[in-house]
C-alpha cells in the first residue's frame, strides 16, 4: 500500500507540473492513528509503518507463495522461524530512533545474520527437494 501511496502521489504532481497548473490536489497518509496526514510517509517511523506492511494482491497468501514447497513437513518450520526473524527485524526498526545506536546496531546486524543463515539453510533443503534457485 505504501508504495501505491507514493506512486501515485508522485505522479499527481508530475500531471500537474507537466501542465502548468497549481496543485490542487493533496494526498496525505494517516495509517498511525494519530489524526495528522503526511505526504512524505517514514516506513521506519510513523505514517507508512502500517502501509509498507499491506499489499494488494490477487487472493494469494503473499507468505505462502514465498515458499517453494508450503506443505512440506521439513520446510514449514523453516518458514515460520524466517517470518519470525523478519517480524522481529520489524519491530527492531520501529524502535530505532529510542535506542541506544550501538546497541540497536549490534542487535539488527545478529537478526539479519540470523535471517541470512536462515534464508541459507532453507535454499538449501528447497535446492535437496528440486526447487529452483531464485536468485
Amino acid at each position: 500500500m505504501l508504495e501505491a501511496f507514493v506512486y501515485a502521489r508522485q505522479r499527481v504532481v508530475a500531471a500537474f507540473e507537466a501542465e502548468g497548473t497549481l496543485l490542487t490536489e493533496h494526498a496525505l497518509l494517516d495509517d498511525n492513528g494519530d489524526g495528522v496526514g503526511t505526504d512524505a510517509p517514514d516506513p521506519l517511523a510513523g505514517d507508512g509503518m502500517v502501509a509498507r506492511t499491506a499489499f494488494l494482491s490477487a487472493g494469494e497468501d503473499l507468505a505462502t507463495a514465498r515458499m517453494a514447497f508450503p506443505d512440506d513437513p521439513e520446510l514449514r518450520p523453516l518458514y515460520l522461524e524466517r517470518a519470525e526473524i523478519e517480524a522481529r527485524v520489524d519491530d527492531l526498526r520501529v524502535l530505532r530512533g529510542g535506542a541506544e545506536q550501538t546497541e540497536y546496531e549490534a542487535e539488527l546486524e545478529r537478526l539479519l545474520i540470523e535471517l541470512a543463515l536462515k534464508s541459507r539453510q532453507i535454499r538449501q533443503l528447497e535446492a535437496a527437494k528440486g526447487a529452483p534457485d531464485p536468485r
